[in-house]
């Protein structure tokens, strides 16, 4: 059972070898100095893919706005390729993963998610301070351990809802993935078919509410086709 930003976490932020999700507390860096010039970073860390050196370039073209913590925000809809991108980005970047999957606490709870990113991963990373990072379990519908993450270089935060306003304050570069409706549902019931039906509404619901006000798409440093990888727009 998973939740509903799950493409490469397993239940409750387990790893399934994708490197993104919950589980991203062990590969955190702390911060770290991995001794890398500023100039050229994006360089050999993209595979070829002109999506991947962009979102890398702009990261290291901006300041931090979250203490010494550059953050990379990637949202778009359920099923729009959010999480292989931040999987991607992850290497290149060296980044820790935030899933807003682990923070939702249910299907009814995206704004809260988007309420916890705020005031239990931004604000006290921002402070130079440790975040002890919440991890809902899906299928036991309950809170398990948090994870602590120590203030890094570059931080990504994933999910519907991540580049939402009142986090973008702490926020370097807001990347938002797009992908056709029919598309992205398909993806979404192929992999979660029996835990995501009965839902979809419901959670399509939140995310047309939270849109419609946030206008998350029209704010992005960069949209692309979550799908296709192509860059839409700069």
């Amino acid at each position: 059972m998973r939740g509903p930003e799950t493409e490469g976490a397993g239940a409750g932020g387990e790893d399934d070898g994708s490197g993104a999700g919950g589980t991203t507390a062990g590969r955190t860096r702390g911060g770290e100095d991995d001794g890398r010039e500023d100039d050229g970073r994006e360089d050999d860390v993209s595979d070829g893919r002109p999506e991947i050196a962009s979102v890398v370039r702009l990261a290291w073209s901006r300041a931090p706005a979250a203490g010494r913590t550059r953050v990379v925000a990637i949202d778009g809809r359920s099923g729009s390729g959010k999480t292989s991108l931040a999987a991607k980005l992850s290497d290149a970047l060296s980044a820790p993963v935030v899933a807003l999957e682990c923070l939702y606490g249910g299907w009814d709870g995206l704004e809260r998610g988007i309420d916890m990113l705020v005031s239990e991963v931004l604000e006290p990373v921002a402070a130079g301070r440790a975040a002890l990072v919440p991890r809902y379990d899906w299928v036991a519908a309950a809170w398990d351990t948090p994870w602590t993450l120590e203030p890094p270089e570059v931080l990504i935060v994933e999910g519907v809802g991540a580049g939402a306003r009142r986090a973008a304050g702490y926020q370097s570069v807001l990347v938002w993935t797009e992908a056709a409706a029919s598309v992205r549902k398909k993806r979404a019931l192929d992999r979660d078919g029996e835990t995501f039906q009965p839902y979809w509404d419901q959670w399509a619901a939140q995310e047309d509410a939270m849109l419609a006000r946030e206008r998350t798409p029209q704010r992005a440093d960069i949209v692309i086709d979550g799908i296709t990888g192509h860059i839409l727009r700069t």
